[in-house]
C-alpha cells in the first residue's frame, strides 16, 4: 500500500495527501523560493548598474574667486548724514577713505596703465560734488571712468593695463569692468555674462576661461563673447593639435585662425564639441 501523509490543523481539519505529491510539492517550493532569491538578486544588480550609468555628475565646485569679486569698494549711491566716528563722505578704520559714486566700479589699482586721457585736474572729492570726479565724468559721453590718486582726477577714454591688483584703497573706477582692456590677455565667454565681475582675476567658471599664451587650452563651451587686445595669433580646431605644429595649419573645415584685431567666427557645426585654442 502506497504511504499516504495527512496535512491539517487537526483530526477534523485535514486532508490525506500521496506522499509523492507532499514531496512534489515541497521540491516545488523550495525551486520557486531560491528562483524568488535569485531574481531579486538579479534586479537589484541591474537597477544599481542603471542608476550608476545614468546618474548625473555632482556639480562643478564654484571657480576660486576672491570673496571681494562682488564688491564695490566704498562706493555708495549718495551720502548719508555722519555714520559712526567717521565725518560724513568718509569711511574706513582711519577715516581717511572717501566714498565714491556706486555707478563708478571700484576696480582696483592697475599695473602698467595705458590711459587715453580726456582730461585732468585737481579736486578735493572723488564724487557727490559739483567739481567731484564723477559729476565730470557724468557730463562727458566719452568717459568711461577715471582714476584718482592724492587729488588729482583723470578722466578716461580708454584703458589699457597689464594687470589690476585688488587693493583697500583703489585707484581705478569705471562705469563697467568689462571696458578695461588687457594688453597681451584673451579672455572667452559662451555669452557676455559669463564674465565674472573681476574676471581679470579668475582663470576658469562656467562658460568663461582666461587664457595664457603658448599652451593649447581646451574649452567645453561655444564663445560667442571674446575681450581681447593681444598681439598674438588665435588657432581653434575641434582636432587636438600641438604649438610645434602651428606654422603647418591652414584654415580649412577644422581649423580656424584669428588674426589680431579682426572678429572670431567660428564654425556653427562646432558648438557643442571640445574646442582646442592656442594663442602664440
Amino acid at each position: 500500500m502506497a504511504p499516504y501523509v495527512t496535512v491539517g490543523l487537526s483530526k477534523d481539519n485535514s486532508i490525506t495527501l500521496h506522499k509523492k505529491t507532499v514531496d512534489a510539492g515541497i521540491t516545488m517550493a523550495i525551486i520557486l523560493g531560491i528562483s524568488l532569491l535569485i531574481g531579486t538578486i538579479v534586479l537589484v544588480v541591474l537597477y544599481t548598474n542603471h542608476k550608476q550609468k545614468f546618474s548625473f555628475p555632482p556639480p562643478l565646485p564654484p571657480p576660486d574667486m576672491p570673496i571681494e569679486i562682488t564688491e564695490n569698494t566704498g562706493g555708495v549711491p549718495y551720502l548719508s548724514s555722519k555714520s559712526g566716528v567717521c565725518e560724513r563722505g568718509f569711511y574706513g578704520p582711519s577715516c581717511d577713505r572717501q566714498h565714491h559714486d556706486s555707478k563708478y566700479f571700484a576696480t582696483g589699482a592697475p599695473v602698467n596703465a595705458k590711459y587715453d586721457v580726456i582730461k585732468s585736474f585737481h579736486t578735493e572729492s572723488k564724487s557727490f560734488s559739483q567739481d567731484s570726479c564723477s559729476r565730470s565724468c557724468d557730463s562727458n559721453p566719452d568717459c568711461i571712468g577715471f582714476s584718482y590718486e592724492n587729488n588729482l582726477c583723470t578722466l578716461l577714454r580708454d584703458a589699457n593695463v597689464s594687470d589690476v591688483e585688488y587693493v583697500d584703497d583703489p585707484s581705478l573706477y569705471l562705469r563697467s569692468s568689462k571696458k578695461l582692456k588687457f594688453s597681451d590677455r584673451v579672455f572667452l565667454g559662451s555669452r557676455e555674462s559669463s564674465f565674472p565681475p573681476r574676471y581679470w582675476m579668475v582663470n576658469s567658471a562656467p562658460g568663461f576661461v582666461q587664457l595664457s599664451h603658448n599652451k593649447v587650452h581646451i574649452i567645453d563651451f561655444f564663445p560667442r563673447y571674446m575681450q581681447n587686445v593681444s598681439s598674438k595669433t588665435g588657432y581653434y580646431s575641434t582636432e587636438h593639435f600641438r604649438p610645434s605644429n602651428v606654422k603647418k595649419l591652414r584654415e580649412s573645415d577644422q581649423f580656424v585662425i584669428h588674426r589680431p584685431g579682426t572678429a572670431l567666427r567660428l564654425p556653427k557645426i562646432w558648438e557643442g564639441n571640445k574646442i582646442y585654442v592656442l594663442y602664440c
